[in-house]
């Protein structure tokens, strides 16, 4: 794409090479009381500016949201058409307020981003009870990360397709309609809002053979980690955990694996061990749509 540049750090780098675009990266530079201050390392001389930055593994994730709020104001600033690529967005789960006080924080981080951008791309956003859309308005531009997922399985066959919740049907049926997938369960899962303890059931049914267990997002990997224990109490012979969003900030992702003894596979959405599936395909394809 001759009349874009992309802006960015791995993630962008990638992305620019799928676009066949001039890329620019970013310094990186945090003082030693934690701010930080990015600089974008060239001119940027093409009609569109293409913002996309990876969260970085053991980045603090509100360190990571200012660096990227800075770079898209500057462009924003230089009177650049800004495309902002945000492969996993921050604060989204907060979709709710579940006690009295709490912030509605995917909306007003939703706010502090659609002000900088024309368009605001987002991979498998966590949608479970507001649309990005809702949060957006017209600038929501979405790209599902469970697609790429499911393109790396295709070769599997005579498995399950395991969901942590029956709010994850939506894109559950993303992966599941890339390998035509019938076998699919739902467990039930029940989250203390005040101490965020999770429980989790498994309907009465045998699950035997291989099991691919799809989640959005692994954090402290306590829902993935009781799954996987309530899937083996259900005869699961082979377990794979298949998830978009790596963060992993329960400390060693690689021990977490080994206690668990599964298969982790991940995108490359955000910075981590088990990113063997890249998504800067399916979102420059996207772009070259939306830019058309």
């Amino acid at each position: 794409m001759s009349k874009v540049t992309v802006i960015g750090n791995d993630f962008g780098e990638l992305l620019a090479s799928k676009l066949e675009a001039p890329f620019i990266g970013i310094e990186d530079r945090v003082f030693p009381d934690g701010e930080v201050q990015p600089r974008i390392l060239g001119n940027v001389e093409t009609e569109v500016a293409i913002l996309t930055v990876r969260k970085k593994r053991n980045e603090n994730i509100n360190s990571y949201l200012i660096k990227v709020y800075l770079l898209a104001k500057k462009l924003s600033e230089e009177n650049k058409k800004v495309v902002l690529v945000v492969p996993y967005l921050p604060y989204n789960r907060q979709d709710k307020v579940f006690r009295p006080g709490e912030p509605l924080s995917a909306v007003y981080i939703g706010e502090l981003l659609k002000d900088l951008a024309d368009y605001v791309v987002v991979v498998s956003p966590h949608e479970h009870r507001l649309s990005l859309s809702s949060i957006l308005d017209k600038k929501a531009v979405k790209v599902s990360g469970f697609k790429a997922l499911a393109h790396h399985f295709q070769e599997h066959d005579k498995f399950t397709v395991v969901a942590p919740d029956e709010e994850a049907e939506r894109f559950v049926s993303e992966f599941c309609d890339v390998l035509n997938a019938k076998d699919v369960v739902y467990m039930k899962k029940h989250r203390d809002v005040n101490t965020g303890e999770v429980t989790l059931e498994v309907e009465d049914v045998t699950i035997g053979g291989s099991v691919i267990l799809v989640d959005d997002i692994i954090s402290t990997g306590s829902t993935i980690k009781k799954a996987v224990e309530a899937l083996r109490r259900q005869g699961a012979e082979s377990i794979t955990v298949a998830c978009v969003h790596g963060l992993f900030s329960m400390g060693s992702p690689e021990d977490f694996q080994k206690e668990l003894g599964v298969e982790i596979i991940c995108t490359n959405t955000v910075q981590n061990p088990f990113e063997i599936v890249d998504v800067t395909p399916f979102v420059a394809a996207k772009l070259k749509e939306v830019l058309s």
